[in-house]
């Protein structure tokens, strides 16, 4: 797939409790081949915005879209539609080809 999945967490991935509450977070996706047909969707339920990474077999989480190590051992993707507006993708549990992970501190 050429697909690229994407969020933004303006909080951080260190808080009190489960989740971390925001409204300012977002995924998207688009195709490699095609930007003009990007999803963007916006965070609905605020109080489960990003979820804390509690185990070592989880990677990010933006409630609705999450990294995970499946018991194989192979990194993989789910994407649902709960917290965020749109379903951004149909992917569930995927297994990933190529991940990046940016800090940007201002």
């Amino acid at each position: 797939s050429n697909e690229i999945l994407g969020g933004y967490n303006p909080i951080g991935w260190k808080f009190d409790g489960d989740y971390g509450v925001t409204k300012d977070s977002f995924i998207f996706s688009f195709n490699n081949d095609s930007f003009e047909n990007y999803i963007l969707s916006r965070v609905k339920n605020e109080k489960e915005a990003i979820r804390k990474i509690l185990y070592l077999s989880q990677g990010p989480s933006f409630g609705d879209l999450y990294l995970f190590q499946s018991a194989s051992n192979q990194l993989k993707i789910s994407c649902k539609n709960t917290t965020y507006e749109k379903q951004i993708s149909i992917i569930n549990d995927s297994i990933i080809l190529e991940f990046e992970l940016f800090k940007i501190n201002i």
